[in-house]
């Protein structure tokens, strides 16, 4: 709640680091204080904007998981003989719409979030769980592409293009998540959650996008395997960590966000079959 222009943050999501060699942290936090922040457009900012969490892009990828699910099953022989192909088809479309329409609501959402209220957006920035959905856009973007319905006739050229936008993207925010499990005292290896794989899983999806556009075969450069060598390794790192931590971690155990776990896998092994 708002009291006198302060706002009241939930637990531990200010929490600073000890100032103790900074020269060896992966960034420099604000000096905000621990139990709350000055918001100088509380006032006016809608309830609704004002506390939604970057998480709020989980619903996005969720329907844009579907999406790509349903486009996947037209070709199954299950649905051809049972459900029928133009019935998935009709899902798909069904999804993806939906998913754009999350999407776009959620990013207006934010975007007004970050110009009226960007001390709270930062401090999601530096908050070890919610950092990572940082990532969560381009995930949207690339599964949005990967479950075009199939009426859309996309050209090649175009989504090659596209690819390189969303590749460019991962490339910049993974590089500032990968130094924090480095160098951060409080977001590093030994702290891993699941939702360190959001970062991860973008690698996969690229490599299917990058399959499904025949980036290899146009540019000479085997950019989709090499996003499946780096989900691969990096994967394998957070897995290692995140179950070494479960006996400390109390909290996670029935927690929905284990289902992490299987995602870059899932993702990885449609990859698999594209090589092929």
């Amino acid at each position: 709640m708002s009291t006198n222009g302060r706002v009241a943050a939930p637990d531990g999501l200010f929490e600073q680091e000890p100032p103790t060699n900074p020269t060896n942290e992966a960034e420099d936090l604000p000096d905000l204080n621990s139990s709350a922040i000055d918001v100088s457009q509380s006032d006016t900012l809608p309830p609704v904007i004002f506390r939604m969490p970057n998480t709020a892009f989980g619903i996005s990828m969720g329907l844009a998981g579907h999406a790509i699910m349903w486009k996947g099953m037209r070709n199954a022989e299950f649905v051809s003989n049972v459900i029928k192909v133009e019935i998935a088809d009709i899902l798909n479309l069904t999804c993806w719409c939906l998913a754009c329409v999350a999407a776009g609501f959620t990013t207006v959402c934010y975007m007004y979030k970050i110009f009226t209220s960007f001390p709270l957006v930062m401090a999601e920035y530096l908050n070890e769980v919610r950092c990572h959905f940082f990532n969560a856009p381009n995930l949207i973007f690339i599964m949005l592409l990967i479950s075009i319905p199939t009426y859309m006739d996309v050209p090649s050229q175009t989504l090659r293009i596209l690819w390189a936008l969303a590749f460019c993207y991962q490339i910049v925010m993974t590089q500032h998540i990968y130094k924090a499990w480095m160098f951060s005292k409080r977001r590093n290896f030994t702290e891993a959650k699941p939702q360190f794989l959001l970062s991860t899983v973008g690698w996969f999806l690229l490599a299917t996008l990058g399959q499904m556009c025949q980036i290899r075969e146009e540019w000479g450069i085997g950019l989709p395997q090499m996003c499946f060598g780096a989900g691969f390794i990096l994967y394998i790192d957070i897995v290692i960590f995140i179950f070494g931590k479960l006996h400390d971690n109390r909290g996670m155990k029935g927690s929905p966000a284990m289902f992490l776990l299987i995602v870059p896998p899932s993702v990885g092994v449609v990859n698999l079959d594209l090589f092929n």
